[in-house]
């Protein structure tokens, strides 16, 4: 702001904002960084990332609690689910058969994230979007 008062001559900053030479100059004026500014664009980039590790934390620490949900529940709960569904069609069709691979899945105790990941979003949208009540193990 100063430099374009000084440019200006104390007359319409705006004139002088929009010429090209004015920025031509600017290039050639001086740059310090305080160290104040320094010190908070390294604390700022470091809480960023600090950020960012917590969420995968988080996000891996969920993922790994709806497996352990999931195959505490059992194939067998899985089924019961599945067949509701089915014999009430919810969902589309292919929600419905995703739980029953996922059974199979957690019979074989092969269950993956992808699994995990698609039957969370299936139990919610059952809890969010249909009339049914999804029932204890």
């Amino acid at each position: 702001m100063d430099f374009l008062q000084e440019v200006s001559k104390k007359g319409n900053e705006r004139t002088y904002a929009i010429k090209e030479e004015t920025w031509k100059k600017y290039l050639d004026q001086p740059l310090t960084l305080t160290d104040d500014f320094i010190a908070d664009a390294v604390d700022s980039s470091f809480e960023k990332e600090e950020a960012k590790t917590q969420e995968r934390q988080a996000r891996f620490n969920m993922a790994t609690d709806m497996w352990a949900h999931f195959m505490t529940l059992g194939a067998d709960y899985l089924n019961r689910v599945y067949k509701d569904m089915d014999r009430l069609n919810l969902l589309s069709g292919a929600d419905r058969e995703s739980v029953r691979i996922c059974a199979l899945s957690v019979a074989k105790n092969t269950l993956s994230d992808r699994q995990v990941k698609a039957l969370t979003k299936i139990f919610e949208k059952l809890d969010t979007e249909t009339d049914y009540i999804i029932p204890n193990k």
